[in-house]
């Protein structure tokens, strides 16, 4: 079997990844190799494999945590999470979203209630105005 792939995002190799593991399982059983339950667990996708590290330490490095949304600059919601963090239900396997709000929770960001009753976590633009100085006078 061959895979044509002409056109990959940076996420997409985790989804290659993915590929790859079910390609072999799929041409050991066509050559009738028995796998042990060893290899067959980690031939089966979770929802790790989905889970993007720089996303969130990206996410980190712009904003810093605020106590309110009265103080916040912007304020992210469910719905505004999932997008950023292109966090969606994975069929099977459950909600990426989950995996990202734990790793926020431990970087300190938490959810509140927000003034619309839903969950939401408060944010602040971090100050970048000393990186933009340090260009203007080179």
């Amino acid at each position: 079997m061959f895979v044509k792939i002409t056109y990959l995002k940076a996420e997409s190799l985790y989804f290659l990844q993915i590929i790859s593991k079910y390609l072999l399982t799929l041409s050991h059983k066509n050559k009738g190799i028995k796998m042990s339950k060893q290899q067959q667990d980690d031939s089966k996708a979770t929802l790790n494999d989905y889970y993007i590290e720089q996303k969130v330490t990206c996410f980190c490095d712009t904003y810093t945590d605020c106590p309110s949304e009265r103080e916040a600059d912007e304020v992210y919601t469910s719905t505004k999470l999932r997008k950023y963090f292109e966090a969606y239900l994975i069929s099977g396997l459950g909600d990426l979203l989950s995996i990202y709000l734990s790793r926020l929770s431990e970087m300190g960001f938490h959810l509140r209630t927000s003034v619309s009753g839903q969950p939401a976590i408060f944010v602040k633009q971090k100050d970048n105005s000393s990186s933009i100085a340090l260009l203007i006078d080179q």
